[in-house]
């Protein structure tokens, strides 16, 4: 007669997703000249990330990645004309959920410094 082991418990737990990106960069500049935008999130699992970037004007990365979770992402953009941008990311992980949209306002005139952005959340 063998004897049974001790009982070992196991919780399933659903997937959650990311973070909400966040997105730091230039929230003002001139068109034509590139900018560096820095994006990161965190996936409660630890899961690999992948973003999605609409710029705002008619472009967009599509969703490149993936990349280690919590890892902050340097991505470059050049606008064409002058204007006012909203920028939103959305980080998804490797499960396929994805964050809410982070928003990021920027502008674009003819300024001789650069500013920090505000972010909003949607």
């Amino acid at each position: 007669e063998s004897i049974w082991s001790e009982p070992h418990t196991i919780t399933i737990v659903q997937n959650q997703p990311p973070s909400t990106p966040i997105i730091t960069g230039p929230s003002q500049g001139k068109h034509g000249i590139s900018y560096n935008y820095e994006i990161e999130s965190l996936d409660p699992e630890n899961e690999n990330i992948s973003y999605y970037i609409d710029w705002a004007d008619e472009t967009n990365t599509g969703w490149i990645g993936p990349y280690t979770s919590g890892q902050e992402q340097t991505l470059n953009h050049t606008w064409n004309k002058k204007g006012t941008y909203t920028i939103k990311a959305k980080a998804r992980d490797s499960h396929d959920q994805e964050s809410d949209w982070s928003i990021l306002f920027r502008h674009l005139r003819n300024f001789k410094h650069q500013s920090l952005f505000s972010l909003h959340t949607e």
